[in-house]
C-alpha cells in the first residue's frame, strides 16, 4: 500500500512548466489518465512521479522556481485550515 503522505504533489501549472506543455494539455492528461492526480478541494495536484515518467520530463528542468512542492498531507492540513476559519 502506498504511503500518500508522502507522494510529492504538483500543481497542473507546475506539472505543466515541467513538461513545457500548457495546464490544458495537463488536465487533458489527468483527464484521459495518462498523468496521476488528486483532487483536493477544487483543485487537481498531479503525483510528480508520474511527471517524472512522461517522455517529455527533463530532470533538470525543475529548479525550485516554482516553489515548494506539496506532499497531501501538506494539502489536506491547507483545505482543514480553509474550512476552520
Amino acid at each position: 500500500m502506498i504511503n500518500m503522505d508522502m507522494i510529492e504533489l504538483l500543481t497542473t501549472n507546475q506539472a505543466a512548466e515541467l513538461l513545457k506543455i500548457t495546464p490544458r494539455a495537463v488536465a487533458r492528461r489527468i483527464k484521459q489518465q495518462q498523468l496521476d492526480a488528486q483532487k483536493i478541494g477544487q483543485s487537481w495536484l498531479v503525483i510528480l512521479e508520474s511527471v517524472k515518467a512522461q517522455p517529455e520530463y527533463q530532470s533538470d528542468s525543475h529548479s525550485g522556481r516554482f516553489g515548494q512542492i506539496r506532499t497531501t498531507q501538506k494539502c489536506w492540513n491547507t483545505l482543514k485550515l480553509k474550512m476552520v476559519t
